[in-house]
C-alpha cells in the first residue's frame, strides 16, 4: 500500500527543514571562521583589548520592501505634503502608491500596513508625529510641532 498524502507531505516538509538546518549550520561555521580571523587581527592591532568586552550586536531587522530609514522619511514627506492630518488608511494607500504596489494587492497591503503602523509608532515615540481622533473617530496623523527649548 502506498503512502498517504499526509505522510508524503510530512516527508517533504521534513526534507525541506533538514536542508534549511544544514544551510544554517554551514553559515554558522563560516561566521565562526570569520570571527576567528577578526579576533586574530584585533589581537595584533589592539593587544590589550579584551575580546569578551565586545558585545554581540543584533542583526538589523528589515522592514519589508524598505531600506533602513526609507519608510520614516517617506511617511514624513507624505505628511508634509498632505497639508492636513491624514488617516492611517490614507498613509497605507500613499505608501503603497509611492512604492508602486497595486492597492488591491492584499498580501502586499498587509506587509505595508504592518510596517507603516510600526514606523508611525516609532515616529510618535520620537516626537516627530502625533495622532488625534478626527470627527469620524479615526486616527489622524500629522507632523508634531517643534519642541521649544527653554533655558533653566
Amino acid at each position: 500500500m502506498g503512502e498517504t498524502q499526509v505522510v508524503s507531505a510530512l516527508r517533504d516538509k521534513r526534507s525541506e527543514l533538514a536542508g534549511r538546518i544544514e544551510e544554517a549550520e554551514r553559515d554558522i561555521a563560516r561566521s565562526r571562521a570569520d570571527l576567528e580571523h577578526i579576533d586574530g587581527a584585533l589581537r595584533i592591532f589592539a593587544p590589550g583589548l579584551t575580546l569578551e568586552s565586545i558585545g554581540a550586536k543584533r542583526p538589523r531587522q528589515g522592514t519589508g520592501p524598505f531600506r533602513p530609514g526609507e519608510l520614516s522619511r517617506l511617511l514624513m514627506n507624505i505628511l508634509r505634503r498632505a497639508g492636513a492630518p491624514a488617516s492611517t488608511r490614507d498613509l497605507y494607500d500613499a505608501v503603497m502608491t509611492a512604492k508602486g504596489f497595486a492597492l488591491d494587492d492584499d498580501e502586499s497591503y498587509a506587509v505595508i500596513a504592518k510596517a507603516v503602523s510600526a514606523s508611525l509608532g516609532k515616529l510618535k515615540r520620537r516626537g516627530a508625529v502625533m495622532a488625534g481622533l478626527g470627527d469620524d473617530h479615526v486616527n489622524r496623523w500629522s507632523i508634531a510641532p517643534p519642541r521649544s527649548v527653554t533655558a533653566s
